[in-house]
Order: structure tokens, then C-alpha cells, then sequence
């Protein structure tokens, strides 16, 4: 009586539909987790662009105020919840007046400047947008730009915080700074910037 070979059998359709659920199992879940890195990557790319704008800003104003001759009081709008911050500043060897603009319902951060003979010279940049996905609260204690009244420079400290997040990332980047003009209000007109451009 002749035995049939183990080797001579095929491959039942129980074994194929099984071998056939397994590999869609991998495939659905290595789907899965590849489709969760990128979300997670882009999120971390998109993240830190936010910061690297925050981050830029800062140190544009930084460097505005070192070089500064005058720093105003930041403006506080009650309404539209914006704040203005004006510095008299020779940054790059220029006097101008640089005013920086934080527009609460747009979460941007933006930036003018005028020379401080703008009537006669029409020398005005137009408002640029340094930062968007700003997110400081509308309180005044929320604001981006504010001065230390009781610090050793004679409330001429200026502090910067600016919050940028992007979607619903649930964590904002935070970019701070404290800075101080190295000319700041001695011997320099208090008013030179007080009559900016029209908008």
C-alpha cells in the first residue's frame, strides 16, 4: 500500500487565506505606524519653524534695543488687545524709529520703521510679518513686550516674552529675553518717534 508524500501536498486554502490575514495584519500596522511618524514629524518641523520665527524676532528687537536711544512705554490696546512697542535705536548705524506691533486677532508679530525725518524724506517701510502663530493672551500681563518699572536701569529693562504654537499643539514655544539700550533716555529727545506714519 503506497503511501502519499508529505512533500507532494500543496498548500491548503485554509493555510492561504490564514498565511494572506497575517501579512494584511503587518501591513495595516506597519501603515499605522509609518502614518504616525510623519504626523509626528511634521508636527515637530512645524513646531519648531513656529519657535525659530519666535526666536528671530527676539533677537531682532534685542538688537534694536541694545543699539537703542530711546525705548517707549509698550501701548496697550483694551479693544483690539494689540501692543506697539516704539524704540529710537541706531541698530546698523541708521537712527530710525522701529516700531514692533503684536495684532492679537491675526497672532502675528510685526515690524516698521521710519526715519526720524520721514515728512520730508518719505523714508517708511510697510509692516512685515516677522512672526505668525503668536499666541500671548489679550491681558496686558499677556503681552510680549513689557517694561520693568522697578528694575536698577531706571524702568528702561525691557522684557520679551512671545508664545508661538501652531494647530493644536497643546504646548506653545516660549522665547524670553530681558534687554536694556546701552544709550537708552540719556541725552536723547524722549519724542523724536512720537509722531509715527500714518499705518
Amino acid at each position: 500500500m503506497a503511501h502519499e508524500s508529505r512533500e507532494d501536498a500543496g498548500t491548503t486554502l485554509m493555510e492561504l487565506v490564514v498565511a494572506m490575514a497575517v501579512c494584511t495584519v503587518l501591513i495595516v500596522v506597519s501603515l499605522g505606524v509609518t502614518f504616525a511618524m510623519i504626523k509626528t514629524t511634521n508636527a515637530e518641523s512645524v513646531k519648531s519653524d513656529a519657535n525659530d520665527a519666535a526666536r528671530l524676532a527676539v533677537a531682532q528687537i534685542e538688537r534694536q534695543v541694545r543699539s537703542g536711544n530711546v525705548l517707549y512705554d509698550p501701548q496697550h490696546d483694551d479693544t483690539t488687545h494689540d501692543t506697539t512697542l516704539r524704540i529710537y535705536t541706531q541698530a546698523n548705524a541708521v537712527e530710525k524709529c522701529v516700531e514692533w506691533k503684536y495684532d492679537y486677532s491675526a497672532h502675528t508679530l510685526l515690524s516698521r520703521s521710519w526715519s526720524t525725518t520721514w515728512e520730508s524724506d518719505n523714508q517708511i517701510t510697510a509692516w512685515r510679518t516677522i512672526a505668525s502663530n503668536v499666541v500671548n493672551g489679550p491681558d496686558v500681563a499677556d503681552q510680549p513686550f513689557t517694561l520693568d518699572p522697578s528694575s536698577v536701569y531706571g524702568g528702561r529693562l525691557l522684557n520679551i516674552d512671545v508664545l508661538a504654537r501652531v494647530g493644536d499643539l497643546s504646548r506653545p514655544a516660549e522665547v524670553q529675553a530681558s534687554v536694556t539700550g546701552r544709550n537708552t533716555s540719556y541725552g536723547y529727545s524722549k519724542t523724536v518717534c512720537n509722531n509715527p506714519p500714518p499705518e
